[in-house]
């Protein structure tokens, strides 16, 4: 069951289906290395991740970060998709995509889709953003996708980049 859809895309939440394309996902250092995420190191890790983040994600907090799908070939290309982090009291919106899907517009596109997700089956009127100043193609996504810089937050070690929007958003703006 798909959650939402943008013009190429399809998002539905995780399932068993996926765990060894995000493994791959993960064990790719190019698409890892602005994450500060882990490796995976087997398919079954990962299926323990993927399991405990349909309980303490999905079922707890109703909402997470999204397989996304390309309409056209039915392939999984990554994850896009809002998270909540209590201690901060926040939503943030984050992505990771296969690298042959890089510089295609669906980091954009994804983006825009879950926002409007979030606003309009939600409710949420703020979300927030990180990337790795290094990171300088997702930086470009969440500018294009109509976040504002806020300043840098130091977090393990390393200096990120903050940005946020308010919702609702006129995305057509940014369309046109």
């Amino acid at each position: 069951m798909y959650l939402l859809e943008s013009e190429r895309l399809l998002f539905r939440n995780f399932t068993p289906e996926d765990c060894e394309e995000m493994f791959l996902l993960n064990a790719d250092w190019d698409v890892l290395k602005y994450t500060g995420d882990k490796v995976f190191n087997t398919i079954a890790e990962a299926r323990v991740f993927f399991e405990e983040y349909q309980i303490h994600t999905y079922e707890k907090i109703g909402y997470g970060r999204m397989t996304t799908i390309l309409k056209e070939t039915n392939e999984v290309i990554g994850w896009c998709g809002l998270k909540y982090h209590p201690d901060l009291d926040e939503v943030d919106l984050g992505y990771r995509f296969h690298k042959r899907f890089w510089n295609k517009g669906y980091g954009t596109e994804a983006s825009i889709a879950c926002l409007d997700y979030a606003y309009q089956k939600l409710g949420i009127k703020e979300v927030a953003a990180y990337a790795l100043k290094e990171n300088i193609g997702s930086c470009r996504v969440l500018e294009k996708s109509g976040f504002k810089f806020t300043g840098n937050v130091e977090r393990e070690g390393k200096s990120w980049k903050r940005y946020c929007i308010n919702l609702p958003f006129d995305f057509d703006v940014l369309l046109h």
